[in-house]
């Protein structure tokens, strides 16, 4: 006889937290959001070798999902029926608490996993309590399980690999993703859908609460280059120019993590610069400034602290200090072999300050059509000062950008035959084997952070 799968009762979410919630994300757009997110949660769990293996035979036909109405003991904890069930049918059992019958004042979302194994003569059991915040943060709470930790590792890389789409289905700001197309800057959602044009311009970077989006412009086809910051509010469609800076070519400017301050090169006398200014264009300030000539950094970065950033010299990486004094030095021979930086590196920093995410030119042989280096990702964890690579020889990857660090990002590639790069999201431990299409014919992706 088939084994139906009532070990798997999933009731939808959500406890609620901090933050106003927007009049159109009503109760029926968070219900319908969680049901396709645990349906992709579900889908996952019996496509991944490691956790289909504790359900064997079973497929979404012998899902049940629950949405709270109606069910055994709707009010407070719904497991408790699937566990009566898995017992006797099946060997693990997952349950999500249900969603209250209104919205409260936030958009916070909670929810916890509780998996029971059937071991004949005792049932062990595990919960995980997970709090997704309109700023993307998964926080955990564990409970205890003797074994199969297997499975709560790869659990749990499901589940936060399907956050982003959650939120972007409820319509947080901070679900937001950037990009270029054309000589003008974008914002779509973090799906890519919804794209709307900014306008013209290069190098855009979100602000923290997904409100604006700071970019250089750019000079009419023709001139010379003539760029300066600008900085748009999203809501209102309003874009300011921020004049008060001694230069007429600058470019890749990015909000710090308190969204307060905007980091940019700049060049002046045929001399590269690295400036920080006020978001609202005033306090402009030198980061480099050394006499007689200033040091020449590429793909400069914050750092998670918000008082550093990081830079390379197409030899080494640095980490600077907001008045250009090198506090840390990697060569980039010691830290990835046959790796090389360009003046087309990019680098982002994790909001918990333990990783950054890197775009390398690697010496190895390119493919047939390919013009220089192999691009390919890396990962330099902060603390062990170890580099890994998150992309496999023959994915071209490069322009990354973390979208939920240190679980998903963005990355642009070109594939054989294409004339135009496009934007791909994937997870950072699936060497590009869950890679998907965002956007194409789109480049320098980014997100709220």
């Amino acid at each position: 006889m088939k084994r139906l799968f009532y070990g798997v009762l999933i009731v939808l979410l959500g406890v609620m937290a901090s933050c106003p919630v927007r009049a159109e994300v009503d109760e029926a757009t968070m219900r319908k959001a969680s049901q396709d997110f645990l349906k992709a949660v579900i889908a996952d769990i019996l496509k991944d070798p490691a956790t289909a293996a504790y359900f064997p035979g079973v497929t979404m036909k012998d899902v049940t999902l629950y949405d709270g109405k109606g069910a055994p003991g709707a009010v407070g904890w719904l497991y408790s029926w699937g566990y009566r069930h898995a017992v006797h049918d099946g060997p693990l059992e997952l349950g999500l608490q249900r969603p209250p019958p209104v919205f409260e004042n936030d958009r916070a979302i909670r929810f916890s996993v509780f998996v029971a194994y059937d071991h004949g003569d005792a049932m062990v059991s595990r919960r995980e309590n997970y709090t997704v915040t309109p700023e993307l943060h998964v926080g955990m709470d564990f409970g205890m399980l003797d074994e199969k930790n297997l499975l709560f590792g790869k659990l749990d890389g499901i589940v936060r690999t399907h956050l982003t789409e959650l939120k972007t289905a409820v319509g947080s700001p901070r679900s937001r993703i950037a990009f270029e197309r054309d000589d003008a800057v974008w914002v779509a959602n973090a799906d890519g859908t919804s794209a709307k044009k900014i306008g013209r311009g290069q190098c855009p970077d979100l602000s923290p609460d997904g409100t604006k989006l700071v970019f250089n412009t750019l000079q009419p086809d023709g001139q010379p280059a003539h760029r300066q910051i600008a900085v748009a509010d999203l809501g209102t469609g309003d874009i300011t120019i921020l004049k008060d800076i001694p230069s007429t070519n600058c470019l890749e400017p990015q909000f710090s993590r308190d969204g307060r301050q905007i980091l940019f090169t700049f060049y002046k006398d045929n001399e590269s610069y690295i400036g920080l200014v006020n978001m609202d264009g005033r306090d402009f300030r030198y980061v480099t400034n050394a006499k007689p000539k200033p040091p020449a950094y590429w793909a400069i970065a914050w750092a998670a602290d918000g008082k550093s950033l990081f830079a390379e010299d197409m030899e080494s990486l640095y980490r600077l200090d907001l008045s250009g004094q090198v506090l840390k030095k990697w060569p980039v021979a010691a830290l990835i072999p046959n790796g090389e930086m360009s003046g087309d590196a990019r680098f982002d920093a994790s909001p918990d300050g333990k990783t950054l995410l890197m775009s390398i030119e690697m010496n190895e042989k390119e493919r047939k059509g390919w013009d220089g280096p192999p691009p390919a990702l890396w990962v330099l964890d902060l603390t062990t000062e170890k580099a890994t690579r998150l992309t496999p020889p023959g994915l071209y990857a490069w322009d990354a950008h973390w979208l939920e660090a240190p679980v998903s990002l963005l990355f642009i590639t070109q594939n054989p035959g294409e004339e135009h790069t496009s934007i791909y999201r994937m997870s950072a431990t699936g060497q590009g084997k869950d890679k998907k299409l965002l956007i194409k014919n789109a480049r320098y992706p980014g997100a709220a952070r």
